[in-house]
């Protein structure tokens, strides 16, 4: 898997685990070189988990 893969996979949200498997990397290793990528995925992942909350907690009171 070339550089370019890893980016795209990282990016559209395939597990990092998963990425650094198929690239024949550690996670260490994937995190060290792509760490804006995923650092900037941060932001995705908490309005997701604000979303399922805030759902959870409407169906919860409804």
């Amino acid at each position: 898997m070339d550089s370019q893969s890893r980016l795209l996979h990282t990016a559209s949200g395939v597990a990092p685990v998963e990425v650094a498997r198929r690239a024949g990397h550690s996670i260490a290793v994937l995190f060290r070189f792509y760490a804006k990528v995923i650092h900037g995925l941060q932001q995705e992942a908490n309005e997701r988990i604000e979303r399922a909350l805030t759902k959870a907690a409407d169906t919860s009171t409804g």
